[in-house]
């Protein structure tokens, strides 16, 4: 079994040392001392996990923080308070923005993994902790409680993902619709021409990416055919290839129930494919509604507080 990729973010080259010697053997572990490098870094990877810590100091007063830690919870906060560690949270406003570039809902946990964070925050840093969605990890536990605890929580985050591929041609203005309308049931879509290609082949970044709960096939009329070979429905459009190609890969990877074409009026459909779930793209988009239902029929859960 793959080991997971874990990123570390810290602000002292002892503790990001500590976890390789404590963790390498069961994680990938990838360490960073600059929040900005992390952000650089999701342009062309996503870890499984993500532990960060909450205060970047230079390393000197880091490593004074640190051990005024182990003695004296009551002298580090008066510390913080003359180091001006409010202005020094950038581990939290890190989570913020990683939650904000994946629209709410990162496809990996985030750990808050500190030893001081609980002894300088103030009412106003648990909030910002709780809303950017961290997890707590503190380092002074043992390393295989740390380990538990990343473990089931990157199983736990995996569950709660709802993943959806959405298969498309070239209408562009379509496949945004459709993938906001996606995001506001607070799933997660997922657009293979958006993916880092990483020296990957098409067929092996749809393997890496076609983890899902579901898949949306968009049939729109890209390609004409030719007076002689139009369908039986005399259709003059159909779809483009690659598209009836991954619609045939994800009812076998997903079953047709978690397969559900939409079509535009005019496209020629194809054949061989019964018992699909075929919803017309309409001007009143009732194919929002249809799609919803098919949605939470197939087990997905939804967010109704953003649906009109």
């Amino acid at each position: 079994m793959k080991r997971p990729l874990v990123w570390l973010v810290d602000d002292l080259k002892s503790n990001r040392s500590k976890f390789r010697r404590d963790h390498s053997r069961h994680f990938r572990v990838r360490a960073f001392h600059d929040t900005c490098d992390v952000l650089d870094a999701l342009r062309s990877k996503c870890p499984d996990a993500l532990l960060c810590d909450i205060y970047f100091f230079p390393e000197g007063e880091a490593k004074q923080i640190e051990q005024q830690v182990d003695t004296d919870a009551k002298k580090i906060r008066i510390l913080g308070t003359k180091m001006d560690a409010e202005d020094r949270q950038e581990g939290i406003e890190l989570a913020e923005r990683i939650k904000e570039h994946y629209d709410g809902r990162p496809p990996f946990p985030i750990f808050a993994y500190t030893s001081k964070g609980p002894y300088l925050l103030e009412t106003r840093g648990f909030n910002r902790v709780e809303r950017a969605g961290l997890r707590w990890l503190f380092k002074r536990i043992s390393p295989s409680m740390q380990r538990m605890i990343i473990f089931d929580g990157i199983a736990e985050h995996k569950k709660s993902t709802r993943k959806v591929f959405l298969v498309h041609g070239h209408k562009t203005e379509l496949r945004r619709t459709v993938s906001g309308y996606l995001r506001k049931l607070g799933l997660v879509p997922i657009v293979l021409q958006e993916a880092p290609d990483e020296s990957r082949t098409i067929i092996e970044k749809l393997e890496k990416y076609s983890d899902v709960e579901f898949a949306v096939i968009l049939l729109t009329g890209d390609d004409r055919c030719d007076a002689g070979r139009r369908s039986a429905d005399g259709h003059e459009s159909r779809a483009r290839q690659n598209v009836v190609l991954e619609l045939g890969y994800f009812l076998g990877r997903l079953g047709r129930n978690r397969v559900c074409i939409l079509y535009e009026k005019g496209v020629d459909m194809p054949s061989d494919v019964k018992g699909v779930l075929y919803k017309k793209l309409d001007l009143e988009r009732a194919w929002q509604r249809s799609l919803r239902k098919e949605l939470k029929h197939a087990g997905l859960s939804i967010d109704m507080k953003q649906v009109p």
